[in-house]
């Protein structure tokens, strides 16, 4: 998103998703997973709270998931490569 013009740094991308996806009523991780992307259900939950809060951190994502911080920044990092 940002090599194209749409972000103007990194981290940003998921606010541009969500108003995108909201203006045009697109459920985003149905939308994702038909691009042929596996999700696990921690990163769904990771997604969900990710498009409501605007954010999620490795914090947030162990506690709602109740994974070790290892587990957390291999999902996170899968997910990151989705959004940039």
């Amino acid at each position: 998103m940002r090599d194209i013009g749409y972000i103007e740094k990194y981290g940003t991308g998921i606010y541009f998703m969500k108003d995108v996806c909201n203006d045009w009523g697109i459920p985003v991780i149905s939308e994702i997973e038909k691009l042929g992307v596996e999700l696990n259900d921690r990163q769904r939950k990771g997604l969900k709270h990710a498009f409501m809060e605007g954010f999620i951190s490795n914090r947030i994502y162990r506690e709602i998931n109740g994974v070790s911080d290892e587990t957390t920044r291999l999902e996170l990092s899968q997910l990151g490569t989705l959004i940039r």
